[in-house]
């Protein structure tokens, strides 16, 4: 599976090894750290919980699972949470319109503080903790608009493979094509396959399957209060 291939690496934190997949021990400042990410679609929803249950204590438990199916959501309690992702990577590259490209990853983290309203401690600290991991084994990459660094993007490279994150639009600069033509401008500079995870059926999955990003497969994420 792509996405979990790659995961690994591009959200890193340390995790253990259960029987059904891994749990992952990152900060307590973000749920993504700290989920358990299975093996398989799962079949009893409640033993992954138990065994999440068993390294954290919190009030919701955070586990995610890849398919290459339709994804199959079970019966959830009130209060949970769902997200699916399309994991998609690309096939043939489709460029609207290029775009001036700055490889600059202090430039990248500036755009992506403004874009994702880096201001409480909390936050903070989370995105200090990305941004370190960034720095270490990515490429940050910008364009600017009206002179304004104004949309950012972080290749991970790692195995051959490339992970776009942190695609983001400083908000002042948002809805005019920026972003397209940045990820469509950096996928015809690099090497190797490239894969790209959104949410699925919003504009930015329609933007990387406009760009060539064909699916290869769906990732669920689902919150259950415990």
């Amino acid at each position: 599976m792509i996405a979990r291939e790659t995961w690994a690496w591009a959200w890193p934190a340390p995790f253990v090894e259960v029987d059904v997949g891994r749990v992952y021990q990152g900060p307590e400042t973000t749920w993504f750290g700290r989920r358990i990410e299975l093996d398989e679609e799962p079949e009893d929803l409640e033993r992954a919980l138990q065994i999440w249950g068993r390294h954290h204590k919190a009030d919701k438990a955070y586990v995610l699972w890849e398919t290459v199916d339709e994804p199959c959501i079970p019966a959830l309690p009130a209060g949970s949470v769902v997200h699916v992702l399309a994991v998609r990577e690309l096939d043939v590259l489709t460029v609207p319109s290029a775009v001036e490209v700055i490889e600059d990853i202090d430039r990248a983290e500036a755009v992506s503080r403004v874009a994702n309203g880096v201001a409480d401690v909390e936050h903070d600290a989370f995105h200090q903790w990305l941004w370190a991991h960034y720095r270490a084994v990515g490429r940050g990459f910008v364009t600017t608009c009206e002179g304004v660094d104004a949309a950012a993007v972080v290749a991970v490279e790692r195995d051959g493979i490339v992970r776009y994150q942190d695609v983001c639009t400083h908000p002042d600069f948002r809805r005019r094509g920026l972003c397209t033509g940045l990820v469509g401008t950096v996928a015809g500079m690099l090497k190797g396959r490239q894969v790209i995870v959104a949410a699925r059926d919003t504009t930015p999955d329609r933007i990387y399957h406009r760009l060539g990003f064909e699916r290869v497969s769906w990732v669920v994420e689902i919150g259950v209060p415990r």
